[in-house]
């Protein structure tokens, strides 16, 4: 399921075929075992980026964190792919800040929370855990295009465009 996810949301699959069958391998787990929360996370994924059933997608990130809290992913999915749409931004930006503290060397982690800081209109602090994803690991693309996003929106024209000059490269 998650790989599904990921070839729809990183756009090496067109979503209309990855997230469904993102969907039916998560439904698949959950009848062999309901309390599989990663499970549970991919389905709230597809509910909210696919389905756009966000009081389902809610749900089912509730049921992942209530049975694995330690989860970052699902802490990362729910602040990006929920919290931050339904402009729940505080708790948007403390779910990804939990996601990072849980797993602090990934730049994944970092990246996504400097994207909730972004969407939070804290420049300055997604700047930070921009720079920190990608000292981390400079080809992340993701970090890059957050990064120049963040300096964008301070009117930092000069550090925006090498930025998102270095996202398109890296993302190809």
């Amino acid at each position: 399921a998650d790989s599904n996810v990921g070839l729809a949301f990183y756009h090496h699959a067109a979503p209309h075929d990855a997230l469904p069958r993102a969907r039916e391998a998560a439904l698949k787990a959950l009848q062999i075992d309901g309390a599989l929360a990663e499970a549970h996370a991919s389905l709230a994924h597809v509910k909210a980026n696919y389905e756009w059933d966000w009081a389902g997608a809610e749900r089912e990130w509730q049921a992942t964190l209530a049975l694995k809290p330690e989860y970052a992913t699902a802490h990362q999915w729910y602040a990006i792919h929920y919290l931050a749409p339904m402009g729940l931004l505080d708790k948007a930006v403390a779910e990804a800040r939990r996601a990072r503290d849980l797993e602090p060397p990934s730049a994944v982690f970092n990246a996504f929370l400097g994207a909730a800081l972004l969407f939070a209109r804290q420049e300055d602090a997604a700047i930070e855990e921009c720079r920190k994803a990608i000292d981390l690991f400079p080809e992340f693309g993701v970090a890059h295009w957050y990064l120049g996003r963040a300096y964008l929106r301070k009117g930092q024209f000069d550090r925006a465009l090498p930025a998102l000059g270095e996202a398109v490269t890296l993302s190809g």
